[in-house]
């Protein structure tokens, strides 16, 4: 009798999780589809604006500058190729990674309620297999993804298992007092380095080893110091602004809580 007992207190735990995750992941891919449509909204919006500028006012070079020209050589190739996420015009990279990520996190997020630890360890390391033999994605017509989604997984799931208990274990950091005093020092450093990837007089003042560690700022396979930098950031904001702050209520906010 206690063996039927336990079998059936195991089935029913069982299937409240398996529950639970269907209903977690439904979530969550009722809002890659919103992602979705928004993307393809702004794809086509996009380029209907930069047409028309290129059309009434003759400048035609707009077009090849915000990597729309194709559509008028190829137009049912290129609109496929958008919806597939393949084909990108400039500065509209940022959504297809997120819309990616969030497709493939249902399972991911499984995994990280029961092995936190083993989880961000096993994103770590797809995150450096990615650097070091170059996986990314292919985009259209040529090249790949500007942002490696094999890379930036790490800052998604670096969110998640610090969200679901990752901030416990950071808490010792967090609350020590040499926080701030190193966090101000690399910040400062990296505007430094910033500047001298952007103006010579900079550059010139900075040793040569030291410069090409930090430029070409790698962005599209987040380089380790863009990682830390985040980190500094996260670990700072968690210092300064209180859990629960009333300010953090204000509707200003909502537009961000909004965009997620």
């Amino acid at each position: 009798m206690l063996l039927i007992r336990w079998e059936v207190l195991t089935v029913s735990a069982f299937s409240a999780s398996v529950l639970s995750f269907v209903i977690g992941a439904t979530r969550l891919w009722k809002r890659v589809w919103q992602l979705y449509l928004a993307h393809v909204m702004l794809v086509v919006v996009y380029f209907a604006t930069v047409g028309y500028l290129a059309l009434h006012f003759g400048l035609d070079s707009i077009a090849h500058y915000f990597n729309v020209a194709r559509l008028a050589d190829q137009p049912f190739e290129t609109l496929i190729e958008s919806l597939l996420l393949r084909f990108k015009p400039v500065n509209l990279d940022v959504l297809p990674l997120y819309i990616v990520l969030m497709a493939v996190f249902p399972p991911i997020l499984w995994i990280m309620l029961r092995r936190p630890g083993l989880t961000i360890l096993e994103s770590l390391a797809l995150y450096f297999a990615a650097r070091e033999f170059g996986w990314n994605l292919s985009a259209y017509p040529q090249g790949s993804w500007y942002f490696n989604p094999f890379c930036w997984q790490f800052l998604f799931c670096f969110g998640a298992w610090t969200a679901l208990g990752g901030s416990i274990q950071l808490r010792p950091i967090i609350v020590s007092r040499w926080l701030i005093p190193l966090c101000t020092v690399y910040l400062v450093f990296g505007l430094i380095m910033t500047l001298a990837g952007s103006f010579e007089t900079i550059g010139g003042l900075i040793p040569r080893w030291m410069y090409e560690l930090f430029n070409p700022n790698d962005k599209t396979n987040l380089a380790p110091y863009r990682v830390l930098h985040f980190s500094v950031i996260a670990l700072l904001v968690a210092r300064l602004i209180p859990k629960g702050c009333k300010g953090m209520e204000w509707l200003l906010w909502d537009p961000l809580v909004k965009c997620g």
